[in-house]
């Protein structure tokens, strides 16, 4: 089943007190086709987290790039990897954390 999902990319800035503040500009939507959901591990600089994560097949599109999130059904999923082996076709690694 495809889903309408939106683009948005993080933008981060600093406050006039001197803190950050992250906010997600949107991007435009996108149609995707999501797999199934699959629980794992990630590891990084934070340590062991849990992580879900899923492929999801949509149109090649250069908006798609590696960090962009793609919101649908109320998730944010960060693209963690862009396939565009097929032409005209791109498979989407995501995840999200738990």
């Amino acid at each position: 089943m495809r889903k309408l999902a939106e683009l948005l990319e993080r933008v981060e800035g600093v406050t006039p007190q001197g803190g950050r503040a992250v906010s997600y500009a949107p991007l435009g939507f996108v149609w995707i086709a999501p797999g199934a959901v699959r629980r794992g591990v990630r590891t990084g600089g934070e340590g062991v987290a849990e992580a879900l994560t899923l492929t999801a097949e949509c149109r090649a599109d250069g908006r798609l790039t590696d960090g962009r999130l793609l919101r649908w059904d109320g998730a944010d999923w960060r693209i963690a990897l862009v396939d565009e082996g097929t032409p005209g076709r791109a498979r989407l690694m995501l995840e999200r954390d738990r």
